[in-house]
């Protein structure tokens, strides 16, 4: 578990002196397993490179080997290129009620339920947060 937080830390840290991306996502649950993921999510609202999206009631669908992350509503699709590397410590996971938050400055994630497969153990979490900022 340690090495969840600490790869964790050092991946949303990555660069100290940049800044975060604006990002929103509400009630988001979803699996990964086989280097292939999907989630569902009420709401997310983000921007890219002076872009800004909004979606309701939305599917992700990410996958590690084809480096990409779809983000779609009924009426918008948006494609990714996204490199998963973190995710090499993962065999799989799953969370319900996941939320990310951030700003210019500080960076959120919180789950009420996280399971994490890393071999050979599982690990449950319940009301999991994590907080990080660029200073």
């Amino acid at each position: 578990m340690i090495k969840f937080i600490s790869l964790s830390l050092l991946f949303l840290t990555s660069s100290v002196y940049g800044k975060f991306p604006l990002i929103k996502v509400k009630n988001m649950s979803g699996d990964y397993l086989d280097q292939k993921g999907q989630a569902h999510a009420d709401m997310a609202k983000y921007t890219i490179s002076k872009v800004k999206i909004s979606h309701q009631d939305i599917f992700i669908n990410f996958n590690k080997k084809q480096k990409n992350l779809v983000i779609k509503d009924n009426t918008t699709s948006v494609e990714l290129d996204f490199d998963f590397s973190f995710l090499n410590i993962f065999k799989a996971f799953s969370f319900k009620y996941f939320d990310i938050t951030s700003d210019s400055k500080v960076f959120s994630v919180g789950s009420e339920i996280l399971d994490l497969y890393i071999l050979p153990k599982k690990y449950h979490l319940k009301n999991f947060f994590l907080q990080t900022d660029v200073s």
